[in-house]
C-alpha cells in the first residue's frame, strides 16, 4: 500500500515545463551581477537546485546562466622562495568558487558546458610576485614557490598562459549562434614589496541579443 501510495505522489517534474520555468526564473534572476569570490559563497541560495536531479539541473542552469551577469574576482600570490622549484598556478583550471558551481583553482569559470547560456562575464584577477618578506598574521592567497627573482620572465610566462585561458574561452563562446565581443586587458605595477598583473577578461553578447535573453526569462516569471 505504501509503495502504491508514493507511486501516485505529486513530482516537481509532473508540472508542466512552463510552470517549472517559471519557478527557475523567480529565485534564479538576480539585479546586478552575481559576484562570485573563491573566499565567499554566492548570495544565490537556490543554486541547491542544481544538485537535485539532471533534468532540473539542466533546465536551471540555463536559466541561471543565461539570464544574469557575472562577475568573478580572484587573486594569487606568487612568492620567491630560494631553492625551490619554480610552479606556476595552473591558470586553466576551474575557478573554485561556494554552492558547487566549480571545484578547482584556475582562472575558467563556469564550467565549459555553461558558457553556450552565458550573455555577460567578467573575470578579474592580480597575479602578485611578493618580493619581501612575508608580513602581517595572514598568510598569502594561492601561494606559489619561485626559484628566482625574475619578475620579466615571471610576467612574459603569466602572459602566455593568460593568452591560453583567453583562447581556449573564446573558443567556447565561438560555438554560440548569437553575436558576442571579448576583451583581454593585463596591466603591470610594481610596488615596494611585490610586482602587481592585474588580469582583466571579458565576454559579452551584443547589446540587443542579451536583452532579447534577458527579458525572455524576466517575463517568464513575470517580473
Amino acid at each position: 500500500m505504501s509503495r502504491a501510495r508514493n507511486r501516485s505522489k505529486a513530482s516537481f517534474l509532473d508540472l508542466p515545463a512552463e510552470i517549472r520555468n517559471n519557478i527557475y526564473s523567480r529565485v534564479l534572476i538576480c539585479e546586478g551581477y552575481v559576484r562570485v569570490m573563491p573566499q565567499a559563497p554566492t548570495k544565490v541560495a537556490a543554486l541547491v537546485l542544481l544538485r537535485t536531479c539532471k533534468q532540473i539541473h539542466d533546465e536551471a542552469a540555463s536559466i541561471f546562466y543565461g539570464a544574469n551577469s557575472f562577475y568573478v574576482s580572484t587573486r594569487k600570490d606568487i612568492r620567491h622562495v630560494p631553492g625551490k622549484k619554480e610552479m606556476f598556478p595552473d591558470l586553466g583550471g576551474l575557478c573554485t568558487v561556494h554552492n558547487g558551481l566549480s571545484q578547482a583553482g584556475g582562472l575558467i569559470f563556469p564550467a565549459p558546458r555553461y558558457h553556450v547560456y552565458l550573455t555577460r562575464l567578467t573575470i578579474d584577477a592580480k597575479l602578485a610576485l611578493v618580493t619581501g618578506p612575508r608580513s602581517g598574521s595572514r598568510p598569502p592567497l594561492d601561494a606559489f614557490e619561485l626559484a628566482g627573482h625574475d619578475s620579466q620572465r615571471l610576467f612574459e610566462e603569466l602572459d602566455t598562459r593568460l593568452i591560453d585561458v583567453y583562447t581556449r574561452m573564446r573558443m567556447l563562446w565561438e560555438e554560440k549562434e548569437r553575436r558576442w565581443e571579448g576583451k583581454l586587458v593585463t596591466v603591470e605595477q610594481d610596488g615596494p614589496d611585490k610586482v602587481v598583473m592585474s588580469i582583466s577578461m571579458s565576454f559579452f553578447e551584443d547589446e540587443a541579443e542579451e536583452i532579447a535573453t534577458r527579458g525572455m526569462w524576466k517575463s517568464v516569471a513575470g517580473t
